[in-house]
């Protein structure tokens, strides 16, 4: 519930309660008779009223509780309208104090029912010993005012058993209402004005009742009059919690949090369970004229308790049960969790190393399940979940484990295996459960899943978790593969992902510690023959020598969120280093992952570095991949939207491979398209190759667009592509990446051909 919900206006709420106070006041200073009567049931009536205002204008959620609290404060006001007459009409004062006791205690079930409609959802088992508990409170409150109030009267004369009956069930009847308004004010239900209210004013009224009570029931005087005005102020605490705003809040949320064995209930429970001993010792004088009411009653309050203490004792048992398979079982899919795999994979290499047998263990991981919680909610992903938990149990035996580690990740782990083979087979029976489509109510959602295997977790007795982390090794090479779905772990996989962790955790120093650098290709121009742009190359060379291919360390570095640093040196440094040499008529060219463009301050950083270095924006190239600029993203397009309007120059790199939409070309602002070594090494060899580039360049310069011809190593594939007509050409045949950025060359100078890959 909002703190907006418990800070609603109380000037109502105050205005009721001074308004019926003044006029309880007032009753006690007329005499007896009619104007008495209308003076105290007139406001008690009001409040009934007010109720019923407070549900018409603020439509709360627990509509018919407010109702049948009105009703109950109607039913009370008419009690009270007899009890005042009684002296003014012609009734038998007899017949007449029934029915006015009859019309009280019919109020109790009106209360009752409204603070059970209260609680509402929040209403459970637990609320089962909630009120076994207002039962025996009752019926032990109950026998403490018959032996030590009402009994000491009947000895002395004057009313009998049955005038006294209904007085002492008020108070009891009290305490019923009172345990069920507190346990409907939990959490932040606790909080707020209308609850307060509530509880005050059955609080007033079980004071009240219970003065009334143990005072012998006066009738006069100003004890009398105090009890008036009290149990008036408790009409007017249900009036004045119905007017205020934050009434159409008050219903209980699911889920409580209920003890059934906390400390102060356990202790009024033991009062209540030795409230008859106690009045045998207070009353030994006179016991025999109370035993025959103490014994029946006492023998009621242990069966009672005893019933209460066995539900509790069920329902703990229960609740450690749930617990247990909580702390061993996922949440969700009610699959094993981690723990659990971990002690059952320990057990199964057991016996599987102990009856020369093999075990497998299966690590699938589902492809693309994230665009399936962002196209259609975390909801349907949910269920989705639930829907793969449920085929990979009809997969696997009733005895074998499955179980879900988090997120999209399963495991499943066979017994019996025979070997490598069968554990590839029931891989690929494992990848076949995805062939089927998953219904998902309305939706139909197709799913493919990346499957590692270790056929032979045998060997790792008593380090399970090494099995889990080779499989995990395994799904993660089937994963980063484009034509299979399945991986068999290897040794080298394990030395591999060291490697990767060691790159990963040098890359975080390698700016401070001065191990990057960047190299400079130039781009030239086929018309003017001169280098029009420079692209600059990252390189890492360690400490101790050794050189990592940018092939080796780009992927981590995008994985590990270490290119935003790492592209935001090498913009400035290009920027800086392009500034130093003053060539107003070069440009510099970055490479800009996909990360750095899905970054909010991407722009900012790139216009900074600018403007420290002071270079003009127009004479930086930020060269984009397609994977980046496919699928429409607001942060990517809004840096790319600052940055073309600053004056930067936008080329698509790598153009035409693997991506078919070319919606980007026409949403976007670009200048440059580099077609792709892929397509320029077969000119001169395969005319499909130079079909293909013609055709991009044609492209390219119907949209306006310019064209950078990249990897070229050969005389031929120079020649096809000045005649196909392309802007500019880069690669080894013509200038080598250099550590020194050159600012102007004679003309385009092809160099011997090495036959080595570009960059």
């Amino acid at each position: 519930m909002s703190d907006g919900r418990h800070r609603q206006p109380i000037w109502r709420s105050v205005a009721v309660l001074t308004v019926v106070l003044a006029a309880g006041l007032l009753c006690t200073m007329q005499p007896p008779g009619w104007r008495t009567l209308l003076t105290y049931e007139l406001p008690g009536f009001g409040a009934a009223v007010a109720v019923l205002f407070g549900v018409r204008c603020y439509r709360p959620q627990s509509a018919s509780a407010w109702r049948l609290l009105a009703l109950g404060i109607m039913t009370s006001v008419l009690a009270d309208f007899l009890w005042d007459s009684e002296g003014l009409l012609p009734v038998d004062p007899k017949v007449f104090g029934h029915l006015v006791d009859a019309c009280y205690l019919l109020t109790y079930p009106a209360y009752l029912l409204a603070a059970v409609w209260f609680l509402g959802g929040r209403a459970s088992k637990r609320d089962t010993t909630l009120l076994l508990d207002g039962a025996i409170y009752a019926l032990a409150g109950w026998l403490a005012l018959w032996v030590l109030v009402v009994h000491p009267q009947l000895a002395g004369g004057g009313l009998g058993a049955w005038d006294w009956l209904p007085t002492v069930l008020y108070p009891p009847l009290d305490v019923m209402v009172l345990i069920l308004v507190w346990r409907l004010g939990r959490g932040d239900i606790r909080r707020t004005a209308p609850w307060l209210l509530i509880s005050a004013a059955f609080t007033t009224m079980f004071v009240a009742d219970g003065l009334y009570a143990l005072l012998a029931m006066p009738t006069s005087g100003w004890v009398s009059d105090a009890l008036d005005v009290s149990w008036l102020m408790a009409y007017a605490g249900l009036a004045a919690a119905a007017v205020h705003p934050g009434m159409r809040y008050l219903i209980a949320n699911p889920e409580p949090t209920v003890r059934d064995h906390d400390r102060v209930r356990v202790v009024a429970l033991g009062l209540a369970l030795v409230t008859p001993f106690l009045l045998i010792l207070l009353a030994p004088e006179d016991l025999d004229a109370v035993g025959d009411l103490l014994v029946p009653v006492g023998l009621l309050l242990v069966l009672a308790t005893a019933v209460r203490f066995t539900i509790s004792s069920h329902r703990n048992r229960d609740a450690e049960t749930a617990l247990a398979f909580r702390a061993t079982h996922d949440s969700l899919t009610g699959l094993a969790n981690r723990a659990s795999l971990l002690d059952c994979l320990e057990l199964a290499t057991r016996r599987a190393a102990r009856n020369h047998e093999s075990c497998s263990v299966l690590f699938l991981d589902l492809d693309d399940f994230k665009i399936v919680n962002d196209s259609l909610g975390h909801a349907v992903g949910d269920q989705l979940l639930r829907t793969v938990a449920d085929r990979l149990r009809r997969f696997a035996r009733a005895e074998e484990c499955v179980a879900r580690l988090g997120g999209d990740e399963f495991v499943v782990v066979l017994e019996g295996i025979r070997g490598i083979d069968d554990a590839i087979e029931a891989a690929e029976r494992l990848v076949g459960l995805f062939d089927e489509s998953f219904s998902l109510g309305a939706t139909d959602v197709h799913l493919t899943a990346s499957v590692g295997v270790v056929p032979d977790a045998e060997r790792s007795v008593g380090d399970v978790e090494s099995v889990l982390r080779d499989a995990d090794l395994a799904m993660y090479e089937a994963k980063q593969s484009e034509a299979r779905r399945i991986s068999i772990f290897e040794p080298t996989m394990h030395q591999h992902a060291i490697a990767r962790l060691e790159i990963k955790n040098a890359l975080r120093t390698a700016i401070s510690d001065g191990e990057l650098r960047l190299v400079f290709q130039p781009i030239f121009d086929t018309v003017t023959r001169r280098p029009i742009a420079s692209e600059a190359l990252l390189r890492w060379h360690r400490a101790d020598g050794s050189v990592v291919a940018p092939l080796d360390f780009i992927p981590i570095a995008e994985a590990s969120h270490a290119i935003l640093p790492i592209g935001e040196w090498v913009v400035e440094t290009a920027a800086r280093e392009l500034a130093s040499i003053g060539a107003s008529d070069l440009a510099i060219s970055v490479n800009v992952s996909p990360r750095q463009l899905a970054d909010p301050n991407f722009a900012d950083h790139v216009l900074e570095a600018c403007r420290r270095t002071g270079l003009a924006p127009e004479r930086m190239i930020l060269e984009l991949t397609e994977s980046a600029l496919v699928e429409p993203d607001p942060t990517v397009d809004l840096n790319l939207e600052a940055l073309g309007a600053a004056g930067f120059q936008m080329a698509i790199d790598d153009f035409g491979t693997g991506y078919s939409s070319l919606a980007y070309l026409t949403r976007l602002e670009i200048d440059w398209i580099k077609i792709d070594q892929i397509f320029v090494s077969g000119l001169g060899r395969n005319p499909s190759d130079e079909t293909l580039v013609r055709a991009i360049i044609h492209m390219a310069h119907d949209l306006g667009l310019r064209v950078i011809a990249e990897g070229v190593e050969t005389q031929a594939q120079l020649e096809v592509l000045t005649n196909l007509g392309r802007d500019a050409v880069q690669g080894f045949l013509l200038a080598r990446p250099s550590s020194q950025l050159v600012a102007v060359t004679d003309e385009l100078a092809p160099v011997e051909s090495t036959g080595a890959q570009y960059r």
